[in-house]
């Protein structure tokens, strides 16, 4: 057997090859060639573009092949010192295997902010924080300012006395009203007091007697149900009744088993 110095034509490997054999597989990435031609790049690497083209996964017997020759020869070091091949420009949008160890073992850059950057952000979100209070903390005072006057409105509005836990205004301009009440109404009667809130509603905020308010709301629960109003449309939901099935009980069952006993006996 014949062995000798060649070069891997895809990757520029040095490697041992039998020349008296007709193929030969690089151990490195399992490029298939002749020895013949192996030994010929050897001879003159510098003339030589290298592709480094990925090739396909070997069979057992191309890896058989491409480590025989490194178990059957001991290289020395002049023989497997590796030369800087030529090398020919990597196609676009894919990496060379060198490259992709060396996106590998490349650390990653975290992005700094300067000082300057950074004030200019905190002042940036602070001047938003305070547009947005300059915005919402007047609007909210506003509201609960009208909801206080409404509130004192609550016995002219309801038509009784109704105690504080027992109502409550809702929505940024209060125009959703909820109550309780143990009197018993009729729908001509929740009407009059959809009206009213309206009215009272109206007196608080300026608005126009003739304007509609059709986004108000009401709502009022009582044993009856709960009645809603919207756009002047009265709804009831009454509550469900709760059936309950009797159980029987030990004493009940006997009972009814001896006087069946007692029929039978008779």
């Amino acid at each position: 057997m014949a062995m000798k110095q060649g070069r891997c034509p895809n990757c520029g490997s040095i490697l041992t090859v039998d020349d008296r054999q007709s193929k030969a597989v690089c151990m490195f990435c399992w490029a298939r060639f002749t020895p013949a031609e192996a030994i010929r790049i050897d001879e003159n690497p510098g003339a030589y573009d290298f592709p480094n083209e990925e090739q396909e996964e070997p069979t057992d017997e191309e890896r058989e092949l491409a480590f025989k020759a490194t178990r059957q020869v001991t290289l020395t070091t002049a023989a497997v010192q590796r030369q800087t091949p030529k090398r020919a420009k990597p196609q676009p949008g894919r990496l060379t295997p060198a490259q992709k160890v060396a996106m590998q073992k490349k650390e990653l850059v975290v992005p700094r902010i300067q000082k300057s950057d950074r004030i200019r952000l905190i002042g940036g979100i602070g001047a938003i924080l305070l547009v947005l209070a300059l915005i919402f903390v007047p609007l909210t005072l506003m509201r609960e300012s009208r909801r206080a006057k409404l509130a004192a409105e609550i016995a002219t509005i309801a038509g009784e006395e109704i105690p504080g836990e027992a109502y409550g205004f809702s929505g940024l301009r209060n125009h959703s009203l909820i109550l309780t009440t143990e009197s018993e109404l009729s729908e001509a009667d929740v009407t009059a007091i959809y009206e009213r809130f309206k009215a009272a509603r109206a007196s608080v905020y300026g608005i126009d007697a003739n304007d509609a308010q059709a986004n108000v709301r009401l709502r009022v629960a009582n044993s009856q149900g709960l009645f809603e109003v919207r756009g002047g449309e009265v709804t009831l939901t009454k509550p469900q009744p709760v059936v309950t099935t009797p159980a029987s009980t030990p004493d009940s069952t006997e009972t009814a088993a001896g006087t069946e006993t007692t029929d039978s006996a008779s």
